[in-house]
């Protein structure tokens, strides 16, 4: 059997209509209107959410402690030792 013997040929006719479509792409884009990369939107997407929860965190975390400051709480023997540690001086030891 010989070499680079070409099982069939394409007529003429449909070559011609190749070389007219040309054959390119399917889909083409404009080189100034790039297609933006998936990463560059998911990390903006994170980086809102981060910022909206960290600000409803921290209002959530005032106000809780706007109210725990107004009202007067029953605290636990040990939440009052605790405290009374904190309201001390640095230099001042707590007597047992």
């Amino acid at each position: 059997m010989p070499q680079g013997h070409k099982k069939s040929k394409i007529p003429e006719v449909v070559k011609k209509k190749l070389q007219k479509k040309g054959g390119g792409n399917a889909f083409t884009r404009r080189p100034n209107a790039p297609i933006q990369k998936k990463k560059t939107k998911l990390t903006e997407q994170d980086k809102i959410k981060q910022v909206i929860s960290k600000k409803l965190n921290k209002n959530a975390e005032n106000e809780l402690r706007s109210l725990a400051v107004e009202s007067n709480l029953n605290l636990s023997k040990a939440q009052k030792a605790v405290k009374k540690i904190q309201e001390l001086p640095k230099g001042d030891k707590m007597e047992t």
